[in-house]
């Protein structure tokens, strides 16, 4: 991964999260609408903290496009975000990237890779933030949506053919409370992806190959670097998907199995039938 020069921000930007509440959200706030009240919450530091050296995801996008008025085909636009890795991570489906215009510009989405941008270049950096109610021990449990497992490993692919390594990319995760004034930010954690075991990340194939995770949960001991992570990740998506498929294909042996002996059940219990009424 590249330098983390933006890490101390994302760390101040995480000290600075708990005794905050998020605007619009409260108590009984689930999901992504309590996600976007923390994003805003946490963008609102992050201005403080960098600037105009750090925007909305989408925002980046739409100001790439708007200074290309050229680039007219999806791929055109895609190549004006520097990296092959960046790329995956950042643009949008084609359908998407041919139809866009000043007049309809990209809006947030919640599958884009990152909430936010930092810098542009060789130190890029993406940031997301993540949230959850606090109650509970999240140890063994199921976590919320991480990232594509897939777009990761196009990503990672694309970054090893070109010899490029891939972004960090931060993870805030915010644990809330119910709160005086609604939903409270009790605890805030930070973890770069690129410091996880990529051996440790669980990707529920069944769930639109998701990376799953609590951000607090994701340790930060891993010491490769970073050509050996991208291999790791992708010789474990690679085991994951042939395992999943594997459970896919024993699953409709059996439905096939049980088919096939539905049907012989059915014609032996005609036999006496078609017998009776021959006799008659």
């Amino acid at each position: 991964m590249p330098g983390a020069s933006f890490e101390a921000h994302v760390q101040a930007v995480a000290a600075s999260l708990p005794g905050q509440h998020a605007p619009g959200v409260t108590a009984e706030s689930r999901g992504h609408s309590a996600g976007q009240g923390w994003e805003r919450a946490a963008g609102k530091i992050f201005e403080r903290e960098l600037g105009p050296r750090v925007r909305r995801q989408h925002d980046h996008l739409n100001r790439l496009l708007l200074g290309s008025p050229e680039a007219r085909s999806a791929r055109a636009r895609r190549e004006l975000i520097p990296g092959r890795a960046l790329q995956r991570l950042m643009s949008r489906a084609d359908k998407e990237m041919r139809a866009w215009s000043p007049r309809r510009q990209f809006a947030a989405h919640q599958q884009d890779t990152a909430d936010f941008v930092a810098g542009w270049g060789p130190d890029v950096t993406l940031i997301d933030v993540k949230s959850t109610a606090a109650a509970g021990d999240t140890k063994g449990k199921l976590g919320p949506n991480g990232i594509s497992g897939r777009k990761l490993a196009v990503a990672c692919r694309a970054a090893l053919e070109a010899g490029e390594e891939l972004p960090d990319i931060w993870y805030v995760g915010v644990r809330h409370a119910p709160g005086r004034r609604g939903a409270e930010c009790v605890s805030a954690d930070a973890r770069l992806l690129g410091r996880v075991d990529p051996r440790a990340l669980y990707i529920n194939f069944a769930a639109g190959s998701q990376v799953q995770f609590f951000v607090h949960d994701l340790p930060q001991d891993y010491t490769g670097g970073p050509r050996e992570w991208m291999t790791a990740y992708l010789a474990h998506y690679a085991a994951g998907r042939r395992a999943e498929a594997a459970r896919r294909a024993a699953e409709a042996d059996a439905i096939e199995e049980f088919l096939a002996g539905l049907s012989e059940r059915q014609e032996l219990a005609d036999e006496p039938v078609q017998a009776l009424e021959i006799s008659r």
